[in-house]
């Protein structure tokens, strides 16, 4: 499963926020240049560029088999939670 957060500053800000949100666990990054404002429908990237470095994402995903994905079961604490 991927999961996402967008996290956003300077490379110090952001270096001291991705290690408050994982400590010391292995992640992949993606970096975006430029402004918000400076995207423009011409220069956002095409859906098949997003779905490339989704798949790539995907391919670097763990995987786990027989996981309880509801609601009742995320919200809902494990015994030595």
């Amino acid at each position: 499963m991927v999961s996402g957060k967008i996290v956003e500053g300077s490379a110090q800000e952001i270096g001291r926020q991705l290690e408050a949100l994982v400590g010391g666990r292995r992640i992949k990054v993606i970096v975006m240049e430029g402004e918000e404002e400076e995207l423009t429908r011409d220069s956002r990237p095409s859906p098949e560029a997003i779905d490339r470095v989704l798949g790539q994402i995907a391919a670097e995903a763990a995987r786990v088999g027989h996981v309880d994905d509801s609601r009742e079961a995320i919200y809902t604490r494990m015994e030595g939670e």
